[in-house]
């Protein structure tokens, strides 16, 4: 065994290493495992909606590392994991824009272990999913088909409810996740007129919608 010169520098260290040991990270450096750390520790920061993304993107992963019998780590996030991804969520028949806005969410989680001293790509701030998006036609209901809906008796409660919640979502225009909250103590009189007081659950936003 060499001998250890015992010089001041040699002395200090071993003695802050003694009563200062260096913690151990248990940060996970597995994507998917990465993902379940960052749904934990991200829980009330970000909004639930988000949460809720998150965890879908997350359970996608799952499913895309089965399908190419790979464990992907978040320093293996580059070009050609993009294009794995993007081959294997056409072949599943994902819409362009859930690619698109699911790789967005992909690199959220990557940064964020960057962060953290994770070992990230050098290209990841480069990458892009640029899936063509089809052009979708604006299907609306007129107010003439509205009130056809309204008069069209229903022979069940649930067939019932389920009607009077897409009239209530048609004379509002909120999001599922707002309008599916709405509760009388949100009703609001002011001046002889009703409103329905909300805030949204994605923009954070309070809004007044006449009744």
């Amino acid at each position: 065994t060499p001998a250890i010169d015992p010089s001041r520098e040699w002395l200090v260290s071993t003695l802050d290493n003694y009563y200062n040991p260096k913690e151990v990270s248990n940060v996970p450096t597995d994507l998917l495992e990465f993902f379940d750390y960052y749904l934990i520790n991200q829980k009330n920061i970000i909004k639930d909606g988000t949460i809720k993304k998150m965890r879908v993107v997350r359970n996608k992963i799952e499913r895309f590392q089965k399908a190419t019998k790979t464990n992907y780590r978040i320093k293996d996030v580059n070009q050609f994991f993009l294009d794995q991804w993007i081959e294997w969520n056409l072949k599943e028949d994902y819409e362009p824009s859930t690619i698109n806005n699911n790789f967005k969410s992909i690199k959220t989680v990557c940064n964020f272990a960057r962060r953290h001293n994770i070992e990230v790509d050098k290209s990841l701030d480069f990458l892009h999913s640029k899936v063509r998006e089809n052009k979708t036609p604006v299907v609306y209901l007129s107010f003439d088909e509205l009130d056809k809906i309204r008069a069209t008796p229903m022979k069940h409660e649930y067939l019932q409810n389920a009607k009077d919640w897409l009239l209530i979502s048609c004379y509002t225009g909120q999001r599922i996740g707002d309008f599916m909250r709405f509760n009388s103590s949100m009703i609001r009189t002011d001046k002889g007129r009703k409103f329905i007081d909300i805030t949204q659950q994605k923009t954070g936003k309070q809004v007044s919608i006449p009744l």
